[in-house]
């Protein structure tokens, strides 16, 4: 996982634009009105095309991190790893485009964070320290943050339905 995870998500962010410009030019998809969302893996993926992007309207997190390096971190402490797999370049560039790290550009814009409780896979810490930080300083209208209790690493109706309602409330 440490070799490949943030090659991909850095990647998938790279090819963001040209995905986007295609979506607007052969589907029609209004601009104006474009949200992103992700589990796991793709809600790192999506809280980095969001943040890397501010024609992204509204963002969707399932069981993912907007708090990169502090979740990367207590991977390396839940793995015992010593010595990151991540070259100097890449690291930068996790440091660059870290929610968490931009959490002022981000202040006004809609969020939502939703997250199993008891996820055995991404830890819940990351999301709770970047909604946290994001109170602190947003209206908490914008950013919205639902912990389903007992929940592990899965997506339920609910948290789709979640999602449903605030791209409506946001995208409309």
């Amino acid at each position: 996982m440490g070799k490949y995870f943030w090659k991909v998500i850095l990647n998938n962010i790279a090819e963001s634009p040209l995905i986007l410009k295609t979506a607007i030019e052969k589907l029609q998809a209004n601009p104006n009105k474009i949200g992103v969302a992700g589990h796991s893996m793709g809600g790192f993926t999506a809280s980095g095309v969001f943040t890397s992007n501010e024609k992204i309207k509204a963002l969707t997190v399932f069981n993912g991190s907007c708090s990169w390096n502090f979740t990367n971190n207590k991977y390396a402490e839940l793995l015992n790893i010593k010595e990151s797999p991540l070259s100097i370049k890449e690291q930068q560039k996790i440091d660059q485009l870290d929610p968490i790290s931009r959490i002022e550009q981000l202040k006004h814009r809609p969020i939502l964070i939703v997250h199993g409780e008891a996820d055995e896979l991404v830890p819940i810490e990351g999301q709770r320290l970047f909604y946290q930080k994001i109170s602190e300083i947003s209206n908490p209208i914008r950013t919205r943050y639902i912990e389903y209790p007992r929940l592990n690493h899965y997506i339920t109706t609910n948290m789709m339905e979640d999602m449903i309602r605030f791209f409506k409330e946001e995208l409309s």
